[in-house]
């Protein structure tokens, strides 16, 4: 196994749950989630994402859109990122979080 770094941050106690809930949602942990945001920095040489305003990005991906749909939408905004490997298919990596979460359920 690589060797690791810990890393820490404050957040507040409520955005931490909110968090830990949706990426839970998602088959993921806080930490997974976390190192996919820096590994798909890295591959993009930026954010890997668009900063919008609430507005702007509720319009894109509302809350309470399918989690299908939101995987599409995330999908479109992955497709900005001009530097990522082309190995790498964050549609993919989504469907296989959905299709666990979906799996401990049934």
């Amino acid at each position: 196994m690589a060797a690791t770094a810990t890393v820490q941050f404050r957040l507040e106690p409520e955005k931490k749950k909110a968090a830990e809930e949706l990426f839970n949602g998602m088959g993921l942990t806080l930490t997974t989630a976390f190192a996919l945001f820096i590994q798909q920095s890295l591959n993009c040489n930026g954010l890997p994402f668009p900063v919008l305003g609430k507005q702007q990005a509720e319009n894109i991906m509302p809350r309470n859109q399918d989690i299908d749909e939101r995987m599409a939408a995330l999908s479109k905004i992955n497709s900005l990122c001009r530097k990522a490997p082309p190995d790498f298919d964050y549609a993919k990596e989504l469907a296989e979080a959905r299709d666990a979460k979906y799996e401990s359920v049934h």
